[in-house]
């Protein structure tokens, strides 16, 4: 489950703020859209000199479209079988090492007309959960 290897995508800019604790945040740097699905990339940004600080990351991620579909990061995936849509897989992370993380995550599957809502969960400070609600629509122009 990855993009398809031969589009380069459309890059959507978006810088929207996800969560924040102290001085640690994680925010939505873009969406890559392609024919088949779009890569969310996620930024994190935190204090190096404290030393209890570390790299912030999404402890999961949740996708519902507005037709009332869903998918998390932690569904698991018959790979025998054909994918269902939306399927969300987190492509990869890291840490520069320089006070920044980034995680990308693929949506198999174009949203329909309306919203599309992400739930997520960051353990940077217990357990908090957010929802962000975002407009299918560019997604939706860019992926044709």
């Amino acid at each position: 489950m990855h993009p398809p290897p031969d589009e380069l995508g459309f890059e959507l800019p978006i810088r929207v703020q996800l969560c924040r604790r102290d001085e640690q945040s994680i925010w939505i740097l873009s969406l890559i859209v392609y024919s088949a699905g779009f890569l969310i990339r996620l930024g994190g940004f935190y204090n190096p000199d404290d030393r209890h600080a570390h790299p912030p990351f999404l402890e999961r991620l949740g996708i519902a479209f507005a037709d009332g579909r869903t998918a998390t990061s932690r569904d698991r995936i018959d790979m025998d079988q054909p994918p269902f849509h939306p399927t969300l897989r987190r492509l990869g992370s890291g840490s520069s090492g320089l006070s920044r993380s980034e995680e990308t995550y693929w949506v198999f599957g174009i949203p329909p007309a309306g919203s599309l809502w992400l739930h997520y969960g960051w353990a940077g400070d217990g357990s908090r959960r957010g929802v962000m609600e975002l407009d299918a629509t560019p997604i939706r122009r860019l992926a044709r």
